[in-house]
């Protein structure tokens, strides 16, 4: 069977782009993107640089969590440098108990980074995020613009996609519900998607350690689980096992799908083509269509907008939905400058089933300032 095509984060990019400019450089610049998010009607939003960790690591993906700086305090017990503002300016939003709200904050992040890297380990950013009583389209367009306005002196390109389509495409596929939980819950690792569906397709074995498993007299603890939830879990994969494969016309589908990339106008049109074998689809790119719509009334050139299924597939695991990046045309700088996207889930996740709804994004400061220095 064909591989799906899996394109790498541009976050994973060497990034010779990470030298830094001056301290009075990022600051001016951080404090004059905050003052417009700000003017614009968003509240400030100021969460503490250390996080208490045991909450946070529980709700971010493996991802950033293997990238998080985590400490111990001898009163508050593990606490983490914020990798990131979206989940703590939510759950302060939860906790005022608003419904609708818009947030704009500025400050450092910190990630640990690859040894083969040389990218910065705390950086500026500045972000805009909306809270809406729905998932609205016109709060996806209204982020996604209000980004492109403080950047759009610099040669850009606009790069967009919608996780939602794949999902509705994998809740669709004639199989388990077992196997869908499983290839939708690892969309954010590529490998161990395609492992899966070659496996679920038909076109792969199941690993030969699930038999030793099961037969074993004495398994070991491995991560923490105990032998009895080890065997349960072996015992489930051996009875999905014993279901047929996931029909090759769907898996064909699939792959088409994860192939997109290229003009939005035609990869619109390759995509209601794709619906007309595959209607469950439908819906989402009917939004999507609807959103490009949003996009254009707000004065961003449609034309020049790049649509990829895959996008940011491999990277920030809490997007469900509209994901945008804006990307430099220097080689020199192959991170995005700036980078969002709709984070329904998550929200519902910190508000313990609630439905809550965000869309949201951030600007890196130094990277916009080596733009402008190369131009």
């Amino acid at each position: 069977m064909p591989k799906v095509s899996r394109r790498a984060p541009k976050g994973d990019a060497r990034a010779s782009d990470e030298q830094n400019p001056s301290d009075t450089e990022t600051l001016m610049r951080t404090e004059t993107l905050l003052s417009r998010f700000l003017a614009a009607g968003a509240q400030h939003a100021d969460p503490a640089i250390l996080q208490p960790a045991a909450t946070l690591l529980n709700i971010y993906g493996e991802g950033i969590a293997a990238q998080s700086y985590v400490t111990t305090d001898p009163l508050t017990g593990p606490q983490i440098l914020r990798p990131d503002f979206t989940v703590p300016v939510a759950q302060s939003h939860i906790a005022s108990g608003e419904k609708a709200a818009r947030y704009a904050y500025s400050g450092k992040v910190f990630r640990q980074q690859d040894r083969t890297l040389d990218s910065a380990r705390e950086y500026v950013q500045v972000g805009y995020e909306v809270f809406g009583t729905s998932a609205s389209i016109a709060d996806d367009a209204e982020v996604c613009a209000r980004i492109s306005s403080v950047i759009e002196h610099l040669p850009l390109t606009l790069v967009i996609g919608d996780v939602g389509i794949l999902r509705s495409a994998i809740t669709s596929l004639s199989t388990t519900n077992h196997r869908k939980t499983a290839l939708l819950r690892h969309i954010w690792r590529p490998a161990r998607f395609q492992q899966l569906l070659d496996q679920f397709a038909g076109t792969a074995d199941l690993p030969a350690f699930i038999g030793d498993l099961t037969r074993s007299s004495s398994i070991p603890l491995i991560g923490g689980r105990s032998p009895s939830e080890i065997e349960a879990r072996a015992l489930a994969v051996q009875e999905d096992a014993r279901c047929g494969p996931i029909p090759a016309v769907e898996v064909r589908h699939l792959e088409e799908l994860l192939r997109i990339r290229g003009p939005v106008s035609t990869c619109l049109l390759h995509l209601r083509e794709l619906a007309k074998r595959w209607p469950n689809i439908t819906q989402n790119i009917n939004r999507m269509n609807e959103r490009v719509d949003a996009l254009r009334a707000h004065g961003i050139d449609a034309n020049a907008i790049t649509f990829d299924a895959n996008f940011e597939l491999s990277s920030l695991e809490y997007y469900d939905g509209f994901v945008f990046g804006f990307f430099a045309e220097h080689p020199s700088i192959q991170n995005p400058v700036a980078i969002g996207g709709r984070y329904d889930a998550l929200l519902e996740r910190i508000h313990q089933g609630t439905k809550t709804h965000a869309v949201g994004a951030a600007v890196h400061i130094n990277r916009i300032l080596q733009l402008e220095a190369r131009q």
